[in-house]
């Protein structure tokens, strides 16, 4: 006959801070997948729409994670502050930017954020995962992790290689045509 343990304090507090923060990271998860495709409206550069192109799959993977760990994290539907928070960075740099160059630039420095926020979570998750002995879902937030990292590499490239030029081009020009005055 198996005796049952009864689970300590210590193990059902990590088991809500598990849960509270793979609710979170849902969130974050949701939250990219909705920027990629705003992105995707809002994108002028070539390049910018070829990458996020190839992060259409991430929709896909937040709803398997969202399967996978549906006892874990309790409700998706909770707005959490850092999400609110990017959704409002979102208007403002839609508010204060025209489609172009410089938007691009501060689009892919948006995602980037995310991106870090996410890693961070996923991060702290995957340790978690590990201390309540959850290797599936440790793996699966080591995976995201992978993906962010590769994701913010491809976007870091881009803005290096082109972005970042068209768009100090574009502002440099902007500013000319402001403080010259042919006229004179």
């Amino acid at each position: 006959m198996k005796i049952k343990r009864k689970k300590s304090k210590t193990h059902q507090s990590m088991q809500q801070l598990y849960g509270a923060l793979a609710s979170q990271g849902l969130s974050e998860m949701n939250m990219l997948v909705m920027a990629i495709a705003n992105l995707k409206e809002e994108a002028s550069s070539r390049s910018l729409n070829f990458l996020l192109g190839n992060f259409s799959g991430t929709k896909r993977r937040v709803e398997y994670v969202k399967q996978s760990l549906q006892s874990s994290a309790g409700s998706f539907q909770k707005e959490h502050f850092s999400s609110v928070g990017f959704q409002r960075e979102w208007f403002a740099l839609l508010e204060r930017t025209s489609k172009g160059p410089v938007r691009d630039a501060a689009m892919i420095a948006w995602l980037q954020k995310i991106l870090h926020s996410h890693m961070a979570s996923c991060r702290m998750l995957s340790i978690l995962a590990k201390v309540l002995e959850k290797a599936e879902e440790k793996e699966l937030f080591e995976g995201f992790v992978a993906q962010a990292l590769d994701a913010d590499s491809q976007l870091s490239d881009a803005a290096d290689n082109t972005i970042n030029f068209d768009a100090a081009l574009d502002e440099n020009r902007n500013l000319v045509r402001e403080h010259y005055n042919p006229n004179l």
